[in-house]
This record gives structure tokens, C-alpha cells and sequence, in this order.
């Protein structure tokens, strides 16, 4: 259990403390739709990008360097608002803010062997809301807050069988982070006017669950002619048990804090297929299609309490609640063109089909952007590149009529639109 914290620990602290809420809304469900600048700048069509995307495919890791080195930063303004009637009125803005989400790349192709080993450390995603001043079904004012973070320590390996096939391998070590708050300063007895009766409203605050889960990566890369390369992944899905952290629960008779665990989450099973095509030295066209399996991955998540710090009538609560998020097929497609000798311009767009049911949408767990326009720029001197990247979401309006107040505790008229997004990303390598 020590070496399971400490990686997690390493992971969180090392990038995913960088983080905070707001990264879902430039996103694939949860999911970044690029890896790097230029993968962004593509609109995320990077499985067959040559030495450019060892996230995404293993087998492009290195490329034609021997060495390479690689840093960057995405900067994230994501808008969100949420409004109900039902049990509100409310018409409220999530807190705006910058955020940060970096990534890392070492490759070295060892001597004159066809194999290259790299690492990479990579904010993959997150999801978050920060609503400080919501009314409750109540009539009071209180808080709505997520803040779910997530990132991948990723040892990876490929093989370059001949000048033409390229096969790659990587071990997905992935570390998730998460902290909730649904009207924590709240309580009622509920309909019947009876504490404890098992119709209660109780506010919650979770604080720091978290933990790390494994998964592979295969990579196929294949040089079809001098103009069309292919490439094609897999990644399994990282099951992650969470726990470490606290469950603050308010039961009317005192505020309750518990041991938290928090299990039914994962990270999804991906298959992925691409293609890029030279159509002359100046032009290149990109396009993917990729599945995500957030049916498996994201259905019902549940918060169980142990140990609490007060003698009271609920000893172990569980909290369970109801996600059920469906397949998702994103769609990518870029173009990448060379102005002159050593500066490019990329376009991109990105459709990834709405992996959130209405009937379970809720205000904290927003993941239905669909579609990204993308823009990037790359410049090379010496042994350097410069590569730029900006990603402006669509906006997105979604309602939730589900009358069951236990499925949809927001009333059935509850709608949360994803304004206008930008995320605006920088990368440098350095290659030798």
C-alpha cells in the first residue's frame, strides 16, 4: 500500500496538483482530444503522426531521431453554467479561471538497434465544476464542486521491424484524484418531516480520494507507400480503487466526518484507427476515429464512509451515484500545410459524439462537449521546434427531465450548457 501511495503521490503532486476544475470543457468525455501542440492543432488526429504521439500510438515513439525531448502546457479557460427552476431558481456560472495542464516526453532509440524506449508523464484529462452560490430545494444558498483530476505515467517501447512496420508497447500507469462537494452545508429530513427516516437530504463533502490503476497500449504503425501511413492502437481499460480520503457528511445532528473509498470508477478501454496522407510536400491531410467504452468505464460510482469521527446512527454510509455514460465515437480530421521552409499552419476539427445520457446529467459531472475547432502553427530551427496550438469548443446545451428526485436531486427541468471554450497549448523539442 506504501508503493501505491507514493506513485500516486509522485503523479498527483508532479502534475495533477497543476490541475483544477474546468479541464472537461475542451474534452472527449473526459479525455483530452490531443496529446501535444500538434496533435491539438490537428484536432486530435494523431495515431499515424510519425514520432509525434507515443501517448496515442507507441509504435510512432521516436521517430527519426535518435533522442528527443519534449515539454509543454495546455492553458485552459473552460465556461459552464448551470440553470433550474424546480428547485431553485437558479441561473448560475462556474468560477472562470486559467488552468494548467502540462505533459513530458523522453524518447531515445538505443544506437543502431530497431528499438526505442521512452517515458512520459501526461495530464490525460479531469473533469470539474466550482458553483459557490447555488439555491438549494431548501431555499438556502450553498455549494456545488468536482474537481477530478487525472494523469499517466507511461513507460513506453517500440520495434521498428523493417522501413516500413513499426510496432510499439506501453504501460499506462494512471493516478486519478478526486474531491466533491454537493451542497455540503445542507440537511433535511425529507417529505415525511422524520430525521432518519431513509428519505434524508444529506450534504456531502468528499476530500482527496484518490488512487492509481494499470493498463497497456498496443501500437501498430505502417508506411503503405511514401505518401500514406497507417496507423492503430488499443488500450485497456485501468480499473482504479480510490480511497484515502474523507467523507464530510452534514446529518442535521452534527457535521460527520468518515474514511472514504469510492469505487465503481475507471478509466475507459480505447481502440483507435488513423490515416496521413502526403497529398503533396506542402500538404498533408490527417483524419482518426476512435472508440471509448465509458459504458464499462463510467456507470455507477459509489462513496462508502467508514470510521467515523463522532458516535452516530449511520456508522458505514454509502453514497451511490447513478452516471451511466454510453460509448462514445470521436471523429478527427486535420490538415497540415508548410508556409515555407520550416514554419507550418494546422487545422483541425474534432466530433465526439455526446457520451452523457439527459436522464443522468447532473451539473457536477459535464462531459458533453461534441465539437472542437482547431488551429496550430509549428516552427523548426537547428535541432529545436516551436509548436502552437489552439482549440475553441462549440457550445453545448443539455437538459435533464428525470423526475426521480434519487436519480436527478436537481429537478426536472435542470439544464447545463458548455459555452465557448478555449485552450490554448505550447510545446518545445529539442531532437538529436
Amino acid at each position: 500500500m506504501n508503493y501505491r501511495r507514493s506513485v500516486t503521490h509522485f503523479l498527483i503532486l508532479g502534475i495533477v496538483a497543476m490541475l483544477a476544475p474546468g479541464i472537461s470543457y475542451s474534452t472527449n468525455g473526459m479525455n483530452m482530444i490531443g496529446y501535444n501542440p500538434r496533435s491539438s492543432g490537428l484536432g486530435g488526429a494523431d495515431v499515424a503522426l510519425e514520432g509525434d504521439c507515443p501517448a496515442c500510438n507507441p509504435a510512432t515513439l521516436g521517430g527519426e531521431a535518435r533522442v528527443n525531448f519534449s515539454g509543454g502546457v495546455a492553458l485552459l479557460h473552460p465556461p459552464v453554467n448551470f440553470q433550474n427552476g424546480f428547485f431553485g431558481p437558479n441561473d448560475a456560472d462556474s468560477d472562470e479561471n486559467i488552468y494548467v495542464a502540462p505533459y513530458l516526453e523522453y524518447a531515445h532509440r538505443l544506437n543502431d538497434s530497431p528499438w526505442t524506449l521512452g517515458l512520459i508523464l501526461w495530464a490525460q484529462g479531469g473533469m470539474g465544476v466550482d458553483y459557490d452560490d447555488v439555491r438549494t430545494f431548501t431555499g438556502s444558498r450553498d455549494e456545488l464542486y468536482t474537481n477530478l483530476q487525472i494523469a499517466r505515467l507511461i513507460p513506453t517501447a517500440s520495434y521498428r521491424v523493417n522501413d516500413r512496420l513499426s510496432l510499439g508497447a506501453s504501460l499506462q500507469i494512471g493516478a486519478v484524484n478526486m474531491q466533491s462537494k454537493l451542497f455540503p452545508e445542507t440537511y433535511s429530513a425529507g417529505p415525511d418531516g422524520i430525521p432518519g427516516s431513509g428519505d434524508d437530504f444529506v450534504g456531502m463533502h468528499l476530500r482527496d480520494v484518490g488512487g492509481t490503476g494499470y493498463a497497456g497500449r498496443l501500437g501498430v504503425f505502417y508506411r503503405v507507400s511514401d505518401r500514406l501511413n497507417l496507423g492503430i492502437t488499443y488500450l485497456s481499460e485501468t480499473n482504479i480503487r480510490m480511497d484515502g480520503g474523507q467523507l464530510m457528511l452534514n446529518l442535521g445532528i452534527a457535521s460527520v466526518t468518515y474514511k472514504a473509498k469510492l469505487k465503481g470508477f475507471a478509466l475507459p478501454r480505447e481502440a483507435e484507427i488513423g490515416m496521413s496522407y502526403m497529398v503533396s510536400p506542402m500538404f498533408r491531410l490527417v483524419a482518426d476515429i476512435r472508440w471509448i467504452d465509458w459504458a464499462s468505464a463510467v456507470d455507477e460510482v459509489t462513496v462508502r464512509g467508514s470510521q467515523p469521527n463522532l458516535a452516530v446512527p449511520i456508522q458505514t454510509p454509502e453514497l451511490t451515484f447513478k452516471l451511466k455514460w454510453k460509448e462514445q465515437w470521436v471523429y478527427a480530421l486535420g490538415a497540415e500545410f508548410v508556409l515555407k521552409r520550416k514554419h507550418i499552419l494546422r487545422f483541425g476539427f474534432n466530433h465526439g459524439a455526446n457520451p452523457v445520457p439527459n436522464s443522468y446529467l447532473s451539473p457536477l459531472f459535464p462531459g458533453h462537449v461534441e465539437q472542437h475547432l482547431t488551429l496550430g502553427y509549428g516552427h523548426s530551427w537547428n535541432r529545436f521546434s516551436l509548436d502552437l496550438a489552439w482549440e475553441h469548443s462549440l457550445k453545448n446545451k443539455a437538459t435533464n427531465r428525470n423526475p426521480n428526485p434519487a436519480e436527478n436531486p436537481f429537478g426536472p427541468d435542470s439544464t447545463v450548457t458548455v459555452n465557448p471554450g478555449n485552450v490554448l497549448h505550447l510545446g518545445l523539442s529539442y531532437r538529436f
